[in-house]
């Protein structure tokens, strides 16, 4: 009896890989990822005062709250606040098509680095420069809610299924949906007690602890 030989394997296959899935460590790193949104854009409208006391010092017309030349004006405050959801609606669908393209992780990743940035310069905004560094941090920080919010939503769905994605959806939901209150809290308790560059300060630490939990 003769047997079969084996026939070559043909030069550039493989045999099929495992889709790599979701894990704890990764879904923690995405809820982490959507509550740095909440933490700088959510708490900006409810701190814009006390931004604003700080930057320009005490009042000329403690009776009507004004200034006689604030360093941040009202009107510049008020775009400020308004340029993160500006930014983010301009760019969401936009830079969700990039991540397609170049890898959903790569994109989050930006944004994360994006957040960093955007926040540095809102705690570095004072003097004459507070004006531009508050409004290109806020434009930054769009731009990165724009990279941050699509891919983690897109990774939730691609990296978990049946009953694991339900929690995974869950898990991203409430962060979405309850991040808002979430950012109410600090925001309040922060300017409070520590002065509303922390809100920044912590929304960095919360970016770096993500991209940690992201990497590999």
């Amino acid at each position: 009896m003769s047997t079969r030989p084996a026939s070559p394997r043909r030069s550039g296959t493989s045999s099929p890989t495992t889709e790599p899935r979701g894990n704890d460590r990764l879904l923690a790193g995405l809820v982490l990822a959507v509550l740095t949104f909440w933490l700088f854009a959510g708490s900006a409208g409810s701190v814009a005062p006390a931004i604003m006391r700080d930057i320009n010092g005490p009042y000329a017309d403690a009776a009507h709250r004004t200034w006689t030349n604030p360093l941040l004006g009202a009107d510049a405050m008020n775009l400020a606040v308004a340029l993160t959801a500006l930014f983010s609606g301009m760019f969401i669908v936009v830079l969700g098509g990039v991540a397609d393209r170049v890898g959903r992780f790569r994109v989050l990743l930006i944004g994360l680095a994006l957040n960093v940035v955007g926040c540095l310069c809102l705690v570095l905004a004072s003097g004459g420069l507070a004006t531009p560094l508050m409004l290109t941090g806020r434009a930054v920080q769009g731009l990165s809610a724009a990279c941050v919010l699509p891919t983690t939503l897109g990774l939730v769905r691609a990296l978990w299924d049946g009953a694991a994605r339900q929690r995974a959806v869950s898990m991203w939901s409430i962060a979405s949906f309850g991040g808002s209150g979430l950012a109410s809290l600090v925001g309040g308790f922060t300017v409070t007690y520590v002065g509303w560059r922390w809100i920044y300060v912590v929304s960095i630490v919360v970016s770096l602890a993500a991209a940690l939990l992201l990497r590999g």
